[in-house]
């Protein structure tokens, strides 16, 4: 290494700086920190999951909804239970009942689910 070239250059095989390989390898490095931030994103979100009761309290149509871990859900409207089935993929719920349709719900950042302006908000309790 030549004693007047900066420490954090790297250096060819006969001594001399080498500052171009330097930010070559530091892009690299950043290159591998986003992806691995990215990647542990992703994994957030695949790993969404809902389970137990969740309310709309008095801004659902429903009353409740309550996740089981069998892939079964129970869904509540004025005292009347209907049972159905439901499945996590995206960030979203997919619940299909009785009644022969599939209801999409949005899981959002508070881990809320969001079934749009008819439907309502429903967060765990």
């Amino acid at each position: 290494m030549n004693a007047t070239s900066p420490r954090h250059l790297s250096h060819n095989r006969d001594g001399a700086a080498n500052p171009r390989r330097h930010r070559s390898h530091r892009r690299h490095r950043m290159q591998r920190g986003a992806i691995a931030a990215l990647a542990g994103l992703l994994l957030a979100a695949c790993g969404a999951k809902v389970s137990g009761v969740y309310s709309g309290k008095n801004t659902g149509m429903l009353d409740q909804i309550e996740f089981r871990d069998d892939g079964k859900v129970e869904l509540t409207f004025m005292g009347s239970v209907q049972e159905g089935r439901y499945v996590v993929e995206d960030g979203r719920v997919k619940i299909s009942h009785a009644g022969g349709g599939t209801q999409v719900f949005r899981i959002d950042d508070k881990g809320c689910l969001d079934g749009g302006g008819m439907l309502g908000r429903y967060c765990k309790v």
